[in-house]
C-alpha cells in the first residue's frame, strides 16, 4: 500500500540489515546477495567490518548478515559476530555440496533403498576410483554421457563423450 510507513524508504533504512559481501568471491554469488539486498531494501556493504560497525556501550547493534562462500571463511567470522548477526553459510554445506561427495551419498542411499527410489537419478562414476567400471561401460555402450569435473561450476569444464577411442 503506497505511503504506509513501512513501505517508505525512510522505514526501510532503520531497521535495515547490512549485508556485508566482502567475502563473495564465487560466480555471480555477490551479484545475486546484492540484488536481494537491494530488493528487500536492505544496506550492502563490501568492506570488511570496521570496529566502528561494533556498539560501543549503550548504543544498538545494527543486524548484519555476512555472506561468506568457503568453510574457512565461515570459521574466521564465527568468533568476530554480534549477537545481532546471521551468516549465510552453514558449517559443511560446501563439503555436501562438492559433486563427488554428492554423488557417493547418493551412492550409498542406492544400496540401500529399493531400485525404484533412485530412478530419477543418472547413472554415476566418480573418478579416478570407479575408473575400470566407466571404461567397461563405455567400452560396451554408444551412449552419450555428460563428463562434470569435480573442480567445475556453473558448467565450466563440462562436455560429453560417447565410447573410447
Amino acid at each position: 500500500e503506497t505511503g504506509s510507513p513501512s513501505s517508505s524508504p525512510k522505514a526501510k533504512k532503520k531497521g535495515a540489515f547490512v549485508v556485508n559481501t566482502a567475502s563473495c568471491n564465487g560466480k555471480s554469488s555477490k551479484d545475486l546477495f546484492s540484488a536481494v539486498a537491494a530488493q528487500l531494501g536492505w544496506r550492502e556493504r563490501d568492506l570488511e567490518a570496521r570496529t566502528s560497525m561494533s556498539s560501543s556501550p549503550g548504543t544498538r547493534k545494527q543486524a548484519s548478515i555476512f555472506c561468506v562462500m568457503q568453510t574457512s571463511e565461515l570459521l574466521e567470522r564465527l568468533p568476530t559476530m554480534s549477537r545481532s548477526s546471521f551468516i549465510s553459510r552453514y558449517l559443511g554445506l560446501p563439503d555436501l555440496c562438492d559433486k563427488g561427495n554428492f554423488a557417493r551419498m547418493v551412492m550409498a542411499c542406492q544400496e540401500v533403498s529399493d531400485e525404484e527410489a533412485w530412478s530419477f537419478n543418472p547413472k554415476t562414476w566418480v573418478l579416478p576410483e570407479q575408473m575400470d567400471a566407466l571404461l567397461t561401460t563405455l567400452q560396451k555402450s554408444k551412449k552419450t554421457f555428460i563428463v562434470k569435473p569435480e573442480g567445475g561450476a556453473q558448467g565450466d569444464g563440462i562436455f560429453l563423450i560417447q565410447g573410447l577411442r
